[in-house]
């Protein structure tokens, strides 16, 4: 195989520029239509997460302060 010219090598890695070049293009338009469908995950599991907490929330202000006096009021009532 004969040795390639200093032309001949230039040429070659125009084409590489190129076809790297392209390839950018296309990831960055892909990376795109993925971003925008990331946006719309994100901001259905931050209201996921924010109903997750809401409840925990809830279930624990039942817990600490409701159930203490529901118990007692049994415990008058059934031993009266």
């Amino acid at each position: 195989m004969a040795e390639k010219t200093n032309g001949e090598l230039g040429i070659m890695i125009d084409n590489m520029n190129n076809n790297i070049e392209k390839h950018i293009e296309k990831n960055t338009g892909t990376h795109e239509i993925l971003f925008n469908h990331l946006e719309k995950t994100n901001v259905r599991v931050s209201g996921l997460e924010k109903w997750r907490y809401i409840t925990g929330g809830g279930l624990a202000v039942l817990t600490t302060i409701f159930l203490p006096v529901v118990l007692m009021l049994i415990r008058e009532w059934v031993f009266k």
